[in-house]
């Protein structure tokens, strides 16, 4: 199995996993806790497929925009360690998300959906600062956005993981 395929893999069941990580809040805390860790490595692995398989085309800043995405991700992590805090490592994420993807419908380097997605996550997560409590709607819709993205992210990869195989 190609990298690609395992990467594209990786991107389509993190954003399902994050898809039904809203809904999971019940759970015990130790299993939430390998939920999220499971979904962010297979982001991760989905986000090293992308810089792979598009880093000729892309420029600078698609390239930091998914190194943004990393350390977003990194400082979510730590937070269950006391170090930083989520909601902070999440905006990181979709601001380093958000750079990449105007870098990609720019440059026109991937389909259209899976960047679009990432750039109207955006909106509602930083409303979300300046409401009051409560508003836990944009947040799903926020989330919901960023999963649906990586699914198509990932069905982007699989899609070019056939197309390496079909020329090779």
């Amino acid at each position: 199995m190609s990298f690609l395929r395992i990467a594209g893999l990786a991107a389509l069941v993190g954003g399902i996993l994050r898809l039904v990580n809203i809904v999971t809040t019940s759970l015990p805390q130790n299993a939430l806790a390998a939920i999220y860790f499971v979904t962010d490595a297979l982001l991760l692995t989905g986000v090293a497929g992308l810089w792979f398989s598009r880093r000729a085309a892309m420029g600078g800043a698609g390239t930091l925009g998914l190194a943004i995405f990393v350390v977003g991700i990194l400082v979510v992590r730590a937070s269950a360690f006391g170090i930083g805090n989520y909601p902070l490592g999440a905006m990181i994420a979709l601001t380093g998300l958000a750079v990449y993807s105007l870098d990609a419908l720019v440059k026109r380097y991937m389909a259209i959906w899976a960047p679009s997605c990432w750039l109207t996550a955006l909106p509602p997560a930083v409303t979300v600062g300046f409401l009051p409590s409560g508003h836990l709607s944009l947040v799903g819709l926020s989330a919901v956005l960023f999963g649906a993205g990586f699914m198509l992210a990932g069905l982007d990869l699989l899609r070019d993981s056939r197309t390496a195989l079909a020329g090779a």
